[in-house]
């Protein structure tokens, strides 16, 4: 299996409800890459923007926050990567809010610089892609600005809420998208789960991949027993084989878009 390098991971977009928790869920599983006894190889740093929604802080309680509002919030962002560099982590991960898109820039700007001096660690964005030609053209447009910077980019097709596949022929046919792809970004899509089964996990206060565990002593105080009726043995077992697929097709576009010469070597 191919070792990935150390990623800082974030996902972004500056609409809301586009599926940005979800993915960072299925990214942070991912990198943590699970062994066959369901144990993680790979620490995992999750970090959390969004102190409104709170998503990813309710359902991940080892998930640290950050409050882009305060000027020292630059630093949390600078030590996650120096305990990256260390070794004290394999992954981070970051879960963002809508609106802050323009703050996340200046992140960037401040991450390229210090992982160019780092060979074996990358900076991977995920850009949700819905039907909303809004949020299409923000994603190729800073793919576009991105690359050349040496920030790898992965667009991902959201397919829940009843967007089909074949809803993104647009998508596909865009030609700037096609050139983005051309200069080095990757592409997959994350299948549909059931808004419901999201909805329910969120509201419990469980990640999706908890729910498929049963993990039920995660859930919010008082909310086990109940949380165990709803995710009963036939749920997890969907929820187990869905989590298992999504992460198969995010490990290989990973791995695809790490694998492609940068622009700055």
């Amino acid at each position: 299996m191919t070792k990935l390098p150390k990623i800082f991971a974030i996902v972004v977009e500056n609409k809301g409800g586009v599926g940005k928790s979800l993915i960072a869920q299925i990214v942070a599983e991912t990198l943590r890459d699970l062994d066959d006894n369901k144990i993680p190889r790979n620490r995992v740093l999750m970090m959390d923007s969004d102190l409104i929604t709170k998503s990813t802080l309710r359902t991940d309680t080892s998930t640290v926050p950050v409050d882009f509002s305060r000027p020292e919030s630059l630093g949390f962002i600078g030590e996650a990567a120096l305990d990256l560099f260390k070794g004290e982590y394999d992954a981070v991960v970051l879960d963002t809010a809508a609106g802050e898109e323009a703050r996340i820039e200046d992140i960037l700007i401040y991450l390229s610089k210090i992982f160019a001096r780092q060979p074996d660690a990358e900076i991977v964005v995920f850009r949700p892609i819905t039907l909303s030609s809004l949020v299409q053209e923000n994603a190729i447009s800073f793919a576009l600005d991105s690359i050349p910077r040496g920030i790898r980019t992965i667009f991902v097709r959201n397919l829940g809420q009843g967007r089909l596949d074949s809803d993104f022929s647009a998508w596909r046919q865009n030609p700037e998208r096609k050139r983005a792809l051309e200069m080095g970004a990757g592409e997959c899509a994350l299948d549909n789960a059931g808004t419901q089964y999201a909805d329910e996990a969120n509201s419990y206060g469980l990640s999706i991949a908890a729910a498929a565990l049963g993990r039920f002593d995660l859930a919010l105080d008082g909310m086990s027993e109940r949380a165990s009726r709803v995710f009963n043995t036939r749920i997890q077992i969907f929820l187990s084989e869905w989590i298992g697929n999504q992460v198969e097709r995010f490990r290989k576009t990973i791995i695809e878009v790490i694998q492609r010469v940068s622009p700055n070597s």
